[in-house]
């Protein structure tokens, strides 16, 4: 029989033949590469174009056999197949093979086994370039390995020695670039969902298409391959033409930023090895980010802790300052009209007693107007309505009092009765307090608002105004130089009882105040 003939021959069997061997291999035990060829189409396709070949391969279209296996056996060990389960479907191919040409010789006159013993030549060596290639790169592939590695050894112990985040960016640009044999590489940092930063390597601009990929990979959190088509895959392996790529930089839950790789042929596929290595060199940058922004928000503490000392013991001076003159004013002057009204009654008892009773009722005034005073200064220290009506009378008490003196009108949505424990009760007083003292000096409102809703695990304090409001940053600390003391204050003593405090406001809008505190174990069921 020609070689033509039994081309033919094979042809019109051909599609039986990969049936069968995809029958076969699904009845092996489960191994990666059974389901490589048996799941995805990819894998089906190279079952097809591989029975192809080995029709095809009689005579000189043999070599196309054999670089072919060149291909796979390098494409598979990279992508780290066993070479075990890529022999077996040789040795599968061979049995259909063997059982179809015994068939067709007991039904037809004409001899297949000439031009058969060809095709399993052909077979014989493209197993064996195929065997050659593999073990071959797998070497490189070790090799490969141990050198990223070692880089990435090298970049982790670098990474954590840095705590800037824009050198954190450098550094991964270069690394990425350098490793994943890319022209250029690109980083969009981003903080509350907005820019905080673009940077590229080598130094140049971001075009808009690279920066809309990125923009796209962070609000879908995914790793983003774009082909010289322009076509925008989520996964690399349909992108053996990628272009582009970004990929998120992230941990815990958090998006740092996006690292955009660039290569200019437009050919470029990166392997599962060095997917694998960028993933790991990102999961290092990732970390490095956290530490550097716990850093820098550590910093932020620390300065509006000094920032809350100084001032607190500013307000301490102040307070004393301001308590001695009400003690020298009101009770030091009250206690010495009384000294002296005692030695004017000593000198009346026995000259004039209708004098020494008028005496007597003006002193007996002063003694009242002291204990007012001394009552009202010790209330100022510490109100001890709270302790005595409790939280919500001693809040309407304050605001009948404060309304006579400012005439301001507060609209209040108060529970008839709520128990808190001690240090949140105190906590709210106070920042109530200073909220509509923050009202009457500063918003140049003549109404505001007040309300409190609890629940059984949570108390929650609203207050707001109408008035002229101001630009509120984002960090107390930035406070500093805004004349804001009070609602430091207010932050950190909400803080303490492990509350949250939130501030809306921006100019001609108002402002509305907003505390959210915690309760453990069910305290304070109303």
């Amino acid at each position: 029989m020609s070689r033509r003939a039994f081309r033919d021959f094979m042809r019109s069997h051909e599609k039986d033949i990969v049936r069968e061997l995809y029958d076969r291999l699904e009845k092996r035990p489960y191994s990666n590469y059974q389901d490589f060829f048996l799941r995805t189409e990819e894998g089906l396709r190279r079952l097809e174009i591989w029975v192809n070949l080995v029709i095809n391969g009689i005579g000189r279209r043999a070599e196309t056999l054999f670089r072919d296996q060149e291909k796979v056996a390098y494409t598979r060990a990279v992508e780290g197949f066993s070479f075990e389960d890529i022999s077996h479907v040789y040795l599968i191919m061979h049995s259909i093979l063997n059982e179809m040409i015994r068939k067709a010789g007991k039904l037809h006159p004409f001899h297949l086994h000439d031009v058969y013993s060809e095709m399993r030549e052909n077979m014989f060596r493209g197993h064996h370039i195929l065997a050659t290639m593999f073990l071959k790169t797998r070497e490189e592939v070790i090799s490969e390995k141990m050198y990223h590695l070692k880089s990435l050894h090298d970049f982790t112990r670098t990474m954590i020695e840095n705590l800037e985040v824009d050198e954190i960016a450098g550094m991964i640009m270069e690394k990425s670039r350098l490793l994943l044999k890319m022209d250029r590489s690109f980083m969009v940092l981003f903080q509350n969902h907005r820019v905080k930063g673009v940077f590229s390597h080598p130094a140049g601009t971001v075009d808009d298409e690279i920066f809309s990929l990125m923009e796209r990979s962070y609000k879908t959190k995914k790793a983003l391959f774009m082909d010289v088509e322009g076509t925008i895959h989520e996964n690399i392996r349909l992108s053996r033409s990628m272009r582009i790529m970004a990929v998120p930089v992230q941990g815990h839950n958090r998006c740092y930023g996006i690292l955009a790789l660039l290569t200019k042929d437009g050919e470029k596929g990166l392997s599962f090895s060095q997917m694998d290595l960028l993933h790991q060199l990102l999961n290092v940058t990732a970390i490095a980010m956290e530490n550097a922004y716990m850093f820098i928000e550590l910093e932020e503490r620390q300065k509006e802790l000094r920032f809350l000392t100084e001032k607190l013991i500013t307000l301490q001076e102040e307070e004393r300052r301001q308590l001695a003159a009400d003690i020298h004013d009101n009770l030091a002057q009250a206690l010495t009209g009384m000294g002296y009204k005692i030695q004017v009654c000593r000198e009346l008892i026995n000259r004039n007693p209708k004098l020494l009773a008028e005496q007597l009722d003006n002193l007996t005034r002063i003694v009242d107007d002291a204990t007012r005073q001394s009552r009202e200064l010790m209330s100022s220290l510490r109100p001890d309505l709270l302790d005595d009506i409790g939280l919500v009378a001693a809040l309407r008490k304050f605001m009948e009092h404060f309304s006579r003196d400012t005439n301001i009108k507060i609209r209040t949505y108060l529970p008839r009765h709520i128990q808190l424990p001690p240090e949140i009760k105190i906590c709210l007083f106070r920042v109530v307090q200073e909220a509509l003292s923050n009202v009457y000096k500063h918003a140049d409102s003549k109404t505001a608002e007040l309300r409190i809703t609890k629940t059984k695990n949570l108390v929650r304090l609203t207050v707001s105004d109408e008035g002229k409001g101001f630009r509120h940053v984002s960090r107390p600390s930035g406070m500093a130089g805004m004349n804001k003391m009070g609602l430091l204050a207010m932050q950190e003593r909400v803080e303490a009882v492990g509350g949250n405090l939130s501030i809306d406001s921006r100019p001609g809008y108002g402002c509305r105040l907003r505390v959210t505190i915690p309760i453990k174990n069910g305290e304070g069921v109303e």
